[in-house]
């Protein structure tokens, strides 16, 4: 029997893989593909990058698409059903116990359910084979074993029914119009998967079985195993969970997608929605992608829409644009089903103007592309390419299922790794100009109208559009002869040119060998922090900050100050237009941005090894070259009341906003923004004065780089900025924030779904931010907290989709105000008993502490994230980071919290300890509820 086996999962595996070979790009053979005589499919792939881990995936073609109209949410029922109950795990049992090892609820346990597909998702710490047996063990039994008692499927409507009602709102109004303009004639036409209310109420349990019993068949379902592991070992053991189940049917799922038949309107108003947006949209069946062909063609396709899409931007970029924001894409997310759409957010009394100069756009890709858009397009994809070439050995167990599942749902090869990316650079270095020059004329517009196309529209309520109007608009701009324009060229070298204001000098490098950190001061006073590491190749993540920000301003000039960050992206960073800034950046594979907080203002950037000098030296020009455009002015403020009419007609936007200003005691700070009050030169005044002084600032750098190259680039860029720059505004004391009146409960209506939400706010007194002991406790409580959350709101009472909690420090690092907020959802009748369920959760952890067992699981959470995390730059950078902004940049005391062991710290914590600590955070006993209901009809 075994030799049967294995000679039928050789052959499957040979067949497989050679069926959707080229001789061009090699089949990635370290993969275990097979298939079992019942016929479910395996796929089993080692990955030391991520240590002591398994990622394991049930893949099952089985989705809402297959749904009789009867059955009209069982698939996504179903889903939450095979976590209440198995032969071998009682109700949540697999849950707890994966949290007991590490693995939370969520980020690491969870499934979904589309139109064409169901999936469950394991992130298994693994640290002996038990562990992973037993996960295996649950997938098999949420595959085959699932008991779908009467008394669970009653218990868990009303959390599926929760979640329903959390995703209603104008956004959910839309999409489901969407889908029903894009899925006509299609197998998944009117089956969204959240379902129908109706039927999740009132269904027979006896559905929910039958619908498991009819597909959730072995030939339906792939396994995925991807980790820290022995192959060998993991396919015995998926042989022994998944290969005897044998199949009760042999029905095998098919969906169906028809052309259009004809050019269809869809347009949708809604009281609650203030933009307008108009779309084409093409569809089509999806092709898998098996051969050099298809990539090749994936990559001048993608040229050619990343072309259009910068274009788009650079139009709406403008002070006088026609439209907000264009776009083009091209996707297929569910089987069979491909999608191109191009599609414009329109001014309001532009609606059809700002339609017509989107698709003239378009229609001008007749006429060619220029010479810098080609080098652009072509030098962001190889820099990609190289990086990922650089980093083959810390590809994310994610990246290798995505190709597991592409290759189960559509039969997209799976290629090698290594060979698709040095074919794509080679294809990229043999296009010519002149072939993708070509290629974007061919990209016709004349043809992509004249199919069977669907219009599809979201717009105010009061909006009035024609389906006529839009064919009008979309025949004037097929008769409108498109002219040969000049075609500009962008001289990147020109634009970021620093400037010099003082000769660069560094005054003192220190190095600290245990953390391999450099110390930098240059003469200018700016600060700068090295740490080389080789953690990604090529990588390089640039942070700065300085403290003060808006809330150390006068209140005369807040709105002001508010719209600042704005209107200088708006104007274009240091001076350079907004869609050139982003054109450089894209071409560099790099990102670069600012933010001004209550009580501190930043600089952030990601690039590369090659990028890193010319993305200097725009930090560089923020400081000494704002060459602010005046006439952009208008611009923000006139997208900054269409943000405030978003934010005041949609009602998630409305409760949020209403809900701060009562936990902030109606604080300006936290007040819509009067934007008649804003004055140009006075957000000039506070952007020179947060951005002009290099001595303000402190900055990090971590990645991919050699000391001795980026100091010279350091030293003549950033030494070079004059800290002799007078503040144009003043800066005052910190504002202060005062939490809301005690034990109140407060109503914000909003909306006409029946929804509602409560967000709980808590009072903490201040603790020592220099301890970072303390801040693992904080950790600690809120990994605590939401497992005693979920045990009480959803398996125990039942009434709740799910809940969060978070700590808050609206002006960190400054403490005194220091917030705990605890949120979720839940039918209007039961929303003030599941308040006060959270509240008495709350205070019994308040009072009692944490049990020996609930400290054991958060702690081994926490280590998982922290070993988790601890792979990335990004780790590096948030510990420097937030640990000198803790110590108040003290040498001394910073490099000390970085050499402490967060893992020794997490595990140092005892019940006494942190059950003192959180008796001492929430010493105040004062708490505030903000209770979201529907308005009355």
């Amino acid at each position: 029997t075994l030799f049967g086996v294995f000679t039928l999962v050789i052959f499957v595996l040979t067949f497989t893989l050679s069926s959707v070979s080229s001789k061009e790009i090699p089949i990635d053979n370290s993969f275990k593909v097979g298939k079992f005589e019942n016929g479910l499919s395996y796929y089993i792939k080692e990955n030391s990058f991520e240590k002591e881990k398994a990622s394991l995936r049930l893949l099952i073609k089985a989705g809402s698409g297959l749904e009789t109209e009867e059955e009209r949410g069982i698939a996504h029922f179903l889903e939450h059903m095979v976590f209440r109950g198995s032969e071998n795990f009682k109700d949540f049992e697999m849950i707890k116990y994966l949290e007991s090892i590490g693995a939370e609820f969520g980020p690491d346990t969870n499934a979904y359910t589309s139109f064409d597909r169901t999936e469950y998702m394991l992130e298994v710490p693994i640290k002996n084979i038990e562990d992973l047996d037993k996960a295996l063990l649950f997938l098999s039994d949420i595959a085959f074993r699932a008991n779908l008692e009467d008394e669970k499927i009653d218990q868990e409507r009303n959390v599926v029914l929760d979640e329903l009602r959390g995703s209603l709102g104008p956004d959910m109004r839309a999409d489901d119009k969407y889908f029903k303009a894009i899925l006509k004639d299609t197998t998944y036409e009117d089956r969204l998967p959240i379902g129908k209310e109706k039927i999740i109420k009132n269904c027979e349990s006896n559905n929910i079985r039958n619908f498991y019993k009819k597909w959730y068949q072995p030939q339906n379902m792939a396994l995925i195993a991807v980790g820290d592991f022995d192959k060998d070992e993991v396919q015995k053991t998926i042989e022994k969970h998944f290969s005897k189940k044998t199949n009760d049917t042999q029905i095998l799922p098919k969906y169906v997608v028809n052309k259009n038949k004809e050019t269809t309107f869809s347009i949708v108003r809604d009281p609650e929605i203030s933009y307008s947006i108009i779309e084409l949209i093409l569809r089509k069946n999806t092709l898998s992608t098996q051969t050099k062909k298809d990539i090749s063609n994936g990559i001048i396709f993608g040229i050619i829409y990343d072309i259009l899409n910068e274009r788009f931007l650079s139009v709406a970029a403008k002070s006088d644009s026609d439209f907000i924001s264009a776009w083009t894409s091209s996707s297929s997310f569910i089987t069979n089903l491909h999608i191109k759409e191009i599609g414009v957010m329109c001014w309001e009394d532009k609606r059809l103007l700002g339609f017509e100069k989107a698709l003239i756009e378009f229609k001008k890709l007749k006429n060619g592309i220029t010479k810098d858009e080609f080098e652009r397009a072509i030098k962001s994809r190889k820099q990609e390419i190289s990086k990922k070439l650089s980093n083959l050995d810390k590809i994310e167990n994610s990246e290798y299922i995505s190709m597991c599942s592409n290759h189960f749902i559509n039969e997209d090869a799976i290629f090698s790794k290594e060979s698709l990316l040095k074919y794509k650079d080679k294809l990229l270095s043999k296009l010519t100009f002149d072939e993708i020059d070509q290629e974007v004329k061919d990209f016709d517009f004349d043809k992509f109208i004249s199919k069977n196309f669907i219009v599809f529209a979201i717009l105010p309520k009061d909006a009035t559009l024609l389906d006529s109007e839009i064919t009008n608009s979309i025949e004037n701009v097929k008769n409108l002869e498109i002219i040969e324009e000049e075609k500009v060229v962008l001289d990147e070298t020109a634009l970021i040119e620093p400037k010099f204001e003082i000769d660069g000098k560094i005054s003192k490098i220190e190095k600290d060998e245990d953390l391999n950190i450099f110390e930098v001061l240059f003469e200018n006073g700016l600060k700068v922090y090295l740490k080389p590491t080789d953690l990604k190749n090529d990588e390089i993540l640039i942070r700065s900050y300085a403290l003060n920000g808006i809330a150390n301003l006068d209140d005369k000039i807040l709105d002001s100050a508010k719209m600042a960050s704005s209107y200088f992206y708006d104007s274009g960073i240091s001076g350079i237009e907004k869609s050139c800034f982003s054109k450089i950046l894209d071409s560099r594979n790099s990102s670069l941005n600012l933010g001004i907080e209550f009580n501190k203002r930043d600089i952030s950037a990601n690039t590369t090894k090659d990028s890193f000098e010319d993305i200097i030296c725009l930090i560089n020009r923020i400081f000494t070259s704002k060459n602010y455009q005046d006439e952009m002015f208008e611009k923000t403020i006139k997208i900054g009341k269409e943000n405030q009419k978003f934010s005041n007609l949609d009602p998630d936007s409305i409760y949020y906003k209403k809900a701060k200003l009562i936990f902030a005691s109606q604080n300006e700070l936290f007040k819509d923004i009067n934007l008649d009050l804003v004055n140009l030169n006075e957000v000039k005044d506070v952007l020179d004065t947060f951005f002009s002084n290099p001595k303000d600032f402190s900055f990090f750098i971590v990645g991919d780089f050699e000391v001795d190259k980026i100091l010279p680039i350091l030293e003549k860029n950033l030494g070079s900025i004059s800290n002799d720059k007078l503040s144009k505004a003043q800066i005052k004391d910190l504002k202060n924030i005062e939490f809301a009146k005690n034990d109140s409960t407060e109503i914000v209506k909003a909306g006409s779904d029946d929804k509602s939400m409560c967000i709980l706010g808590f009072d903490l007194d201040n603790m020592d931010a220099k301890n970072l002991k303390n801040w693992t406790k904080l950790n600690l409580l809120k990994t605590i907290l939401n497992n005693k959350l979920l045990d009480a709101l959803r398996i125990e009472n039942g009434k709740t989709y799910g809940s969060s909690n978070f700590p808050s420090y609206y002006l960190y690092p400054d403490l005194s105000s220091f917030n705990y907020f605890i949120s979720f959802t839940g039918p209007q009748s039961e929303i003030f008993n599941i308040n006060d369920l959270a509240i008495n959760t709350t205070k019994s952890l308040i009072e009692n502490g944490p049990s020996l067992d609930e400290l054991n699981v958060a702690k081994e959470i926490e280590k998982t994230d922290l070993k988790e995390s601890s792979k990335y730059n990004g780790f590096e950078m948030s510990n420097m980071y937030s640990f000198h902004i803790l110590t108040d940049g003290n040498p001394n005391e910073f490099k000390d919290m970085l050499k402490l062991e967060e893992e020794d710290l997490i595990d140092s914590v005892t019940v006494e300890e942190i059950s003192a600590f959180i008796k001492s955070i929430f010493s105040k006993d004062k708490l505030t509820s903000v209770v979201w209901l529907p308005e009355e009809k």
